[in-house]
Formats: C-alpha cells, sequence, structure tokens
C-alpha cells in the first residue's frame, strides 16, 4: 500500500500507509513547505537507513510528528548508521508512546540534528553503543546549526567511545524536563557533552559514568536553573560537572556524585582552567560537600574506595593563578565563583590542608593536561592517518599534555 495523505488532525496531515518505512518515503516525495505531518505508528518497527535522512530539498518549515498508536511502539534501525537525520528547516516530534532504540555495536548516534529536534513524554532514546571513535556521541549529537528541546521523555544506557554518552551539543540544547540516565562516554560527558549552548531548566541527569564529567562536560556554556545532577561518576575530574568553558548555575542540585581515582578531584564540580578560559559563577542551587553530609554528599575518593582530603569533594578549580577547592556543602544563599581567565574568585573557599597535599594537587593539571592533550591529537592524527594516527596521536598528546599540565601546576604552587 503507498502511502498517502487521510485526513486531517488539527493544522496537522496524517499519513496512511502499510509501514512506517512507506510514509516516510511518500513524505520523501511529497512534502510541502510550511506543512505538519502526523505519523501513527501501530507497531515495532526496524527501518532501513535510506528512510533515515528527514532532508527536502527546496523545501522548508517541515514539521513530522510520531506518534505510538494504543501502547508503545519501537523503532530501530535495521543495520549500522543514524536512525534518523534531522535536515535544516525539518522539525522532528516524538510525541507519545514513541522509543527509539539503537544497535548494541553501531557505528553512529542514533539521532543527528540539523534542524530541530523535540522529544515530548512517553518517550525515549536508548539502548545504542557507537563504538567508531570519529563519531561523537551515542544518543542525541546535536550540530551547531540544530536545536533540541527535551521536554519529557528518556534517553538511558547509551555508550560512546568518544564524547557525549547521552547528548553532545555543538548547537542549542533546552532541557525543559526528562531524564538522562545511565550513559556512558570513555573521553567526557556520560550524560551530556557540550560545546555549544547548555540550558537545562528541569530534569534530571543521573547515574551516567566517563572518564571526565559524569554528569556534564562544558566546553561551550552551560547554565543550570531547577533541576538535578546526581549519582554520577568519573576517574578523573567533575563527578557531576567539568567546566572548561563557562557554568553559570541558578537553582537545582548537584549531589552524591563521585569522583573515584588516582589523582581524581572535584567530587561534585571540577572547574579545569590550566589550559583554558574556564568559568564558574554560582548564584543559586546546592552543591553537597561530603565532609558535612556523609549520605548525600558529593565525594572524591581513591582506587580503594577510602575518601580524600583536598580534592574538593563539592568543588575543585584550578588555573595558572592558583588552586581553590570547598569540601564542605556550598548552600542555596551562598555565591561563589572562580574565572581562569583573570584569577578572580568569589565567596568562600577552603585553605589548603598541608604540604603534602598541596604536592599531590600540582598533579591534578598533569593527569587533566594528559586526557585533553591525548584526545584532540588523537583526533588530528586520526585525519592525517586514519586508525593508526589516532594511536600515535593519543600516546604522544598525552606525553605533551602531561609536561604542559605539570609546568601549570609547578607555577600554581610556586606563585
Amino acid at each position: 500500500m503507498n502511502g498517502d495523505l487521510t485526513e486531517k488532525n488539527g493544522e496537522s496531515q496524517i499519513i496512511s500507509g502499510a509501514n512506517l518505512s512507506v510514509k516516510l518515503e511518500w513524505l520523501q516525495l511529497n512534502a510541502q513547505s510550511n506543512t505538519s505531518y502526523t505519523i501513527e505508528v501501530y507497531n515495532d518497527e526496524r527501518i532501513n537507513i535510506q528512510y533515515q535522512s528527514l532532508f527536502y530539498s527546496g523545501r522548508k518549515n517541515i514539521t513530522i510528528i510520531l506518534k505510538g498508536m494504543e501502547s508503545a511502539r519501537t523503532i530501530s534501525p535495521s543495520s549500522n548508521g543514524c536512525l534518523f537525520i534531522i535536515g535544516s528547516g525539518v522539525t522532528l516530534i516524538l510525541d507519545s508512546n514513541i522509543v527509539l532504540r539503537g544497535r548494541n555495536n553501531n557505528t553512529h548516534p542514533l539521532v543527528t540534528v540539523e534542524g530541530t529536534f523535540i522529544m515530548n513524554s512517553r518517550t525515549a532514546i536508548i539502548g545504542n553503543k557507537n563504538t567508531a571513535g570519529d563519531f561523537p556521541c551515542g544518543g542525541v549529537f546535536v550540530l551547531e546549526d540544530g536545536v533540541f528541546n527535551l521536554n519529557g521523555g528518556t534517553i538511558s544506557k547509551n555508550v560512546s567511545s568518544n564524547v557525549g554518552g547521552g547528548v553532545a551539543v555543538d548547537g542549542i540544547f533546552n532541557m525543559n524536563s526528562g531524564i538522562i540516565s545511565e550513559n556512558t562516554a570513555e573521553d567526557g560527558g556520560g550524560g551530556v557533552f557540550t560545546q555549544g549552548t547548555f540550558i537545562m531548566n528541569h530534569g534530571v541527569i543521573s547515574g551516567n559514568a566517563s572518564r571526565m564529567g559524569g554528569g556534564v562536560v562544558v566546553k561551550g556554556t552551560f547554565t543550570m536553573n531547577e533541576c538535578t545532577i546526581a549519582n554520577n561518576i568519573v576517574e578523573a575530574g567533575g563527578g557531576g560537572v567539568a567546566v572548561t568553558g563557562t557554568f553559570t548555575m541558578k537553582g537545582g542540585d548537584i549531589t552524591s556524585n563521585t569522583t573515584k581515582g588516582e589523582l581524581g578531584c572535584g567530587g561534585g564540580v571540577a572547574v579545569i582552567g590550566t589550559e583554558s578560559d574556564a568559568v564558574f559563577i554560582k548564584s543559586g542551587g546546592i552543591i553537597t560537600g561530603f565532609w558535612d553530609d556523609e549520605d548525600k554528599g558529593n565525594v572524591v575518593r581513591n582506587n580503594d574506595g577510602d575518601f580524600e582530603i583536598g580534592m574538593g569533594h563539592a568543588i575543585f578549580a584550578s588555573s595558572s593563578f592558583h588552586i581553590k577547592m570547598r569540601e564542605t556543602t556550598i548552600e542555596a544563599s551562598e555565591n561563589i565563583s572562580y574565572n581562569a581567565v583573570d584569577g578572580v574568585t568569589t565567596g568562600t573557599w577552603d585553605e589548603k590542608k598541608s604540604e603534602s597535599e598541596k604536592t599531590r594537587s600540582t598533579k591534578i593539571p598533569s593527569i587533566i593536561g594528559a586526557i585533553l592533550g591525548g584526545f584532540l591529537v588523537s583526533a588530528v592524527g586520526n585525519i592525517i592517518i586514519p586508525n593508526v594516527g589516532s594511536i600515535f596521536g593519543l600516546i604522544i598528546g598525552s606525553i605533551i599534555g602531561w609536561i604542559i599540565g605539570k609546568k601549570a601546576g609547578e607555577k600554581i604552587m610556586n606563585g
């Protein structure tokens, strides 16, 4: 049965057809500018990647609404690749009862956004494992001109061998509700990796894991309002949030996150300014600290599971100017800030505890430098010599990053 228009549902036209692939094929041929289309999904479906691209040449302002009928319907790709690529001028809405399920050994994020992507309640993006190091993100990859509005639903159990287990952002990501949980990224941002604009109004980021920034890595800008970042875990820095860009916290809670590993820092937040212009501004919200809240406090632990002193259970911040930390809870009424650009800090910070802790603290920039250097040079090496270049780049970049980070740490401690 060929796809066709059967009726109008308010302002949206309903497309008929034997299955989802038929309806998507009809859209490729017949979609008109300035028109909204509803696709009703009655069964679980696997679609061929030939229908994945929601690009309509010469046409714009096209809205596609996917709606599961009678109960939740699962849509998955029949082979490796993105399930949907949303083109410029196109809006894809997951309305209700729609689950996008990925593949266990995929080579791409499940959804790539150049236009606009909207998730409403009772929707989910789950189970996509992107094993290709060249492509970031397991769940939703928002390109530079893309916009992603998460109004509800769940992004869960996705994996990236690069950055951004749940979401990677080059464009704009507005989280108005929903849950981002149990995602994993090897290099950074278990829940969200942003080098674009991320605004978190409501919702929860929890149970994610990565090397840096278990909940969020901020290389662009991140504004946090009324929401929760909790129970995330990392090996190096920033159990909740790792900052090399600008993080403005106006409300919400950062709590029960863990940094566990040798030279770990910042159980709740790590501001890493030794090789970046990192800025952190808190005017509201709570960042818990293990020192005075053993039940819900963010914590830094070593490989044996013992809690550390002097590594910033609530927050750790470093730059070429100085190292600052806070072990105890930062209450909602406390304003605190750290600017790695000019070295200006405000609010109450803890004094460093001992000379031995000072010595250990100088090593933090070394490991952070090794991670960042290895990642960046690996990417360059892969472009020059695919596959092989990334391996040599990782080794060389890590060594260079360690040396630069060590010298930055020595400068910090020696004034």
